[in-house]
């Protein structure tokens, strides 16, 4: 009974240095350092491990000192506990030579040896390990600690032949390591897993996948166009107001003087109202607003919005001129979705199950992703500048035109671009 029970230590030890080495290495080192600055304690003792490659060296050293010993201990001892019983009992139901009856146990006792210990002493404790790392980790890592403290001698000369070899043959030094950076594309992977298995909801998911896209959009990409502009002259009368709010009601609006290449500034809709109010001809109340290219990214935008405290840009064509404008309100909807002060209805609108209705300000990849299609074209950016380059001149309510495998129905127009437009998916020829 004493030898059996010695047989099944030994098989439980060499299991927990497995495990201990494998949740070494995969253990969340995020969540660990979480826990961590929270206080947890044993989660302080785990972090000095991981966050050091050196000692996380020693540790993963300690686990192979122990996964040796324990190995050898067993094949040592149980080998030949095992094949002792083995010939005892093949003397009781079938006697037969000591030769042959000493090779028969050898062979049988090592395949049984070995199939207990691939099986319960590195198969399962591995596996353990890679699914549960962080639980392993808490429960092992004070005996471990104590293990490395023991036998600290035979680690420090085991690992510090491992580190002279690494630096001197291949170059690598294990004391300059630093955590693995994840790139865009392996963040983009994690986190289409994680929706996936339920962990995140689509929605978030779905704003942190739009943050990707926002690093490499350009004001040109979500920016207004001109002929969508809605602004007020710099000297109103009521009337022309009250036709601009009727038209949206949006928080701010564009002042110019001349034409709208010469914007100048914007007003509050607060403002409007107190000047539709008054009894006298005051003047508008105009803020000053930032210039910006076609080219500039978002996040210079909106430094160029904090730095003037305002909601609105302008952005400018390669002559100065007015390209557009864009807000705060068409940044934030590239993240969160679409923020529309005047209605309710979606930048992208499902007929049926062939067609969309179709805001002019959409792109054109935001549609392929909705439809689920790949619609490539260079030259332009937007359902209305799609039309703009295929009609070859403004469109008008009731054009139609067909776009590779897409009928595009011009619907709705304001100035000389396309506001809506009905979109259907033809089918394969």
């Amino acid at each position: 009974m004493f030898e059996l029970s010695l047989i099944l230590l030994l098989i439980l030890f060499n299991a927990l240095f497995v495990a201990s080495e494998f949740a070494t290495v995969v253990a969340p080192k995020l969540s660990i350092e979480k826990l961590a600055l929270e206080g947890n304690r044993t989660a302080k003792q785990i972090y000095s491990v991981i966050k050091e490659p050196l000692l996380q060296d020693r540790y993963i050293a300690a686990s192979q000192v122990g996964i040796t010993a324990a190995s050898l201990a067993l094949g040592m001892y149980g080998e030949q506990v095992i094949a002792t019983w083995i010939i005892h009992y093949l003397h009781l139901v079938a006697p037969l030579e000591i030769t042959t009856t000493h090779a028969i146990a050898s062979a049988l006792s090592l395949t049984l040896l070995t199939y207990l210990h691939i099986v319960f002493g590195e198969m399962i404790p591995k596996s353990l390990a890679l699914q549960k790392s962080e639980a392993v980790m808490f429960f092992l890592i004070g005996p471990m600690l104590f293990f490395m403290r023991v036998f600290r001698p035979i680690i420090f000369i085991l690992n510090g032949m491992n580190n002279f070899l690494l630096r001197n043959l291949m170059g690598i030094d294990r004391s300059k390591s630093t955590f693995p950076a994840f790139s865009s594309d392996e963040i983009q992977l994690i986190l289409k897993e994680s929706e996936s298995e339920g962990i995140i909801s689509d929605e978030i998911g779905s704003v942190i996948e739009q943050l990707f896209d926002f690093g490499e959009l350009v004001a040109e990409d979500i920016m207004v166009p001109r002929v969508h502009i809605l602004a007020v002259p710099i000297r109103p009368t009521k009337a022309q107001v009250l036709e601009i709010v009727r038209q949206a009601n949006h928080s701010r609006y564009p002042v110019y003087t001349g034409d709208k290449d010469n914007i100048v500034g914007t007003v509050h809709v607060k403002d409007l109202a107190a000047f539709l109010e008054a009894s006298d001809d005051r003047t508008l109340i105009i803020r000053p607003v930032p210039f910006v290219p076609q080219s500039s990214t978002l996040q210079s935008v909106l430094e160029s919005m904090r730095q003037f405290r305002t909601h609105l840009a302008v952005v400018l064509d390669e002559h100065g001129g007015t390209a557009g404008i864009i807000s705060i309100q068409d940044i934030f909807g590239e993240v969160i979705g679409e923020i529309d002060e005047s209605t309710t209805t979606p930048p992208i609108e499902t007929i049926d199950s062939k067609s969309v209705r179709v805001l002019g300000t959409v792109r054109l990849e935001q549609l392929a992703g909705y439809l689920g299609l790949v619609i490539e074209e260079e030259d332009v950016g937007t359902i209305s500048g799609l039309v703009l380059d295929q009609l070859g001149r403004p469109p008008r309510v009731g054009d139609r035109f067909n776009f590779k495998n897409l009928s595009i129905e011009v619907t709705l127009v304001k100035g000389r671009g396309a506001q809506s437009c009905i979109v259907t998916v033809l089918p394969d020829a």
